[in-house]
């Protein structure tokens, strides 16, 4: 059996005893590699005695095996070896809030397709796509009038070819091409049908 480590354990008039805590299951080891007859110990583990006080000074840190509090910190209040009772302050550390990393996680890790493939299943062609997925400037007013010419975006800006960027969880650039999120496709589906005139 392997031993697994060493802990105290309370006997009369409230001394405490070091104790070996074997594993329950056995292991099989080389016996050339068994090492007998060993005449030096480490001081730490021979078998010790130790009343409460000793071995729990108030001021000093602790840590709860309790299975509400397991591994909380906590410091040493007060000892009482008679009713071999300890008492400690402790504060419950909240677990931080997750799920908002989680639910990127995931996002990240969604089945992305080729942009041909997002192409043929909204129906345009994959030059059309390629395009109102990145910036897409369009002009309305006069030519012949600079002051009263517009210039709008109607692009989605999923990706930036030239400068090799991408929106996270929406486009992603590989040596193969373009690929596009589950996410970017919704947005496609309402897209096109918000505004059909613009894909026909």
């Amino acid at each position: 059996q392997e031993l697994q480590g060493r802990r105290y354990v309370s006997g009369p008039k409230g001394v405490l005893t070091l104790k070996k805590q074997w594993s329950p299951s056995s292991t099989t080891y080389p016996l050339q590699t068994m090492v007998f007859d060993i005449h030096e110990h480490a001081p730490e583990y021979r078998e010790q005695a130790k009343t409460l006080d000793e071995l729990y000074t108030i001021g000093s840190d602790c840590f709860l095996l309790h299975p509400q509090y397991y591994g909380e910190q906590a410091e040493i209040l007060s000892v009482n070896p008679e009713q071999q009772m300890v008492t400690v302050k402790f504060q419950v550390q909240l677990e931080p809030n997750m799920d908002p990393v989680i639910r990127q996680y995931d996002k990240l890790n969604e089945r992305y397709s080729p942009l041909w493939l997002v192409a043929q299943r909204l129906g345009l062609p994959p030059v059309a796509l390629s395009k109102i997925t990145a910036t897409f400037k369009c002009e309305k007013g006069s030519p012949d009038n600079d002051k009263v010419r517009e210039q709008f975006d109607l692009g989605l800006n999923f990706k930036f070819s030239q400068r090799n960027q991408e929106l996270l969880g929406y486009a992603r650039g590989t040596e193969q091409g373009w690929s596009l999120s589950p996410a970017a496709e919704e947005i496609l589906n309402q897209y096109i049908e918000k505004f059909p005139t613009m894909f026909k």
